[in-house]
């Protein structure tokens, strides 16, 4: 019989904790191979030192994508404000922060049904470009 099975048998408090600590350990490996990728692939698009307001905009952008479709434009305006407010610690990036904002409350402007062909011609620029500036792919696509 294997260790784990004596523990359980034995002290199932112990055994308990045990199994926390074991999928917290198993958490924070597999968190950490998901931000190393992250890291990598948004070095391109985001400051190197990504301010808070990157990470609470992008948090709202990836929220926005699962959330019911007459929902999606309050969070993308939330993801638009909290880039507004990292502007001052965007360094390099404030003209590529400011066009993401621009087009995160152009997407938030449009009528959830009945879009023209423009509109949705731009939206679909918008969600692409916005998905590069995240480091996100086929978000909301």
């Amino acid at each position: 019989m294997s260790a784990m099975y004596w523990m359980l048998r034995s002290s199932p408090a112990k055994a308990g904790r045990c199994l926390l600590l074991a999928g917290l350990g198993l958490a924070m490996l597999t968190l950490s191979g998901c931000n190393s990728q992250a890291s990598t692939s948004r070095a391109t698009t985001a400051p190197a030192a990504v301010p808070a307001g990157f990470s609470a905009a992008k948090r709202q952008w990836v929220l926005g994508s699962n959330a019911l479709s007459y929902e999606t434009s309050k969070f993308l305006r939330g993801a638009a404000s909290d880039l507004s407010g990292a502007l001052a610690n965007a360094g390099t990036h404030v003209a590529t922060y400011r066009k993401a904002i621009s087009e995160l409350r152009q997407l938030a402007s449009l009528p959830e049904t009945s879009e023209s062909a423009r509109q949705q011609s731009e939206a679909r620029r918008d969600l692409a470009a916005l998905n590069s500036f995240f480091g996100t792919k086929g978000l909301y696509q």
